[in-house]
């Protein structure tokens, strides 16, 4: 018997079916900026800097003279990158601490809820800046600050998912006929688990994106020469009121990508809540 509410197959499959195709083009520009990009995003020409957009610049030119639109696939390559990174270390860090909290259990899960407690008092902004400003400002600096301001939320997820999961019928059945704690936790409990995980996952990427951002608008993003699309809109919003393409361009790429990202994970939820109703039918008719 299948224990998985969703399989990750099944998740992928219908959500390209239903609506994400602005993900797949986004996630395809991105992985093929380097050959798509039609100047090189780094290379400069001060004769024509900050040109509006035109049929050989699409997106017009920087203050150097940079190809926006060869920057701006960069920066999408960039924010999606630190988007799912930042997003499965965090989820990594969360079900951890989440699935031992919740399949322990007795002093230690107090122990953790009380810490998650504690955490969860700090804006997760002000962890993220700390952080950043501790670490450095390089991409590992801003994926960890990231990572370490949003575990928390997944941990308490993946600790009530754990709970849930433990007290299923098969689970039950499994420890009457003498399997070990270790062989239902990874054989029975964490299986069950993997679709409520998924559909968190897919909410914390754009979360993680947006983080950037905020980052990026206080001068704690991704440094130069590279660019995220935050860090491009931080850049142009200096000088928005007369040049206001160099703003306009990565906002609204970065719009898309959360947009995107957004209807993307509504999608998969309700598929998830489908899946878990046709579950609760079929046990109820049994």
């Amino acid at each position: 018997m299948n224990h998985l509410s969703l399989t990750p197959l099944k998740l992928l499959l219908s959500s390209l079916k239903n609506g994400t195709a602005l993900i797949v083009v986004l996630v395809l520009l991105a992985l093929l900026a380097p050959w798509i990009e039609p100047f090189p995003y780094d290379l400069q020409n001060v004769d024509e800097s900050l040109k509006p957009a035109s049929l050989s610049h699409w997106f017009g030119t920087d203050s150097l003279g940079r190809d926006l639109f060869s920057r701006v696939l960069r920066g999408l390559q960039m924010s999606i990158c630190i988007g799912f990174v930042s997003a499965f270390m965090s989820m990594t860090l969360g079900a951890c601490v989440g699935v031992v909290s919740g399949w322990f259990g007795g002093t230690l899960d107090r122990v953790i809820l009380q810490l998650l407690d504690t955490i969860q008092t700090l804006p997760s902004l002000l962890i993220a800046i700390l952080l950043t400003v501790y670490v450095g400002k390089g991409t590992l600096g801003i994926l960890l600050a990231i990572a370490f301001s949003s575990w928390v939320p997944l941990a308490r997820v993946a600790r009530y998912q754990t709970l849930l999961e433990s007290t299923r019928p098969y689970v039950e059945s499994a420890s009457c006929l003498g399997a070990s704690d270790t062989r239902i936790l990874f054989n029975h409990v964490i299986p069950g688990c993997i679709g409520t995980w998924l559909v968190t996952l897919s909410y914390t990427i754009p979360s993680a994106i947006l983080s950037e951002s905020f980052l990026a608008f206080l001068g704690l993003g991704i440094q130069p020469p590279y660019s995220s699309l935050g860090s491009l809109a931080a850049e142009g919003f200096r000088s928005m009121r007369y040049y206001p393409h160099l703003t306009l361009f990565p906002a609204a790429s970065l719009f898309l990508v959360l947009m995107g990202f957004y209807y993307f994970s509504e999608h998969i939820k309700s598929i998830q809540q489908s899946s878990l109703s046709q579950q609760k039918l079929s046990h109820f008719e049994s």
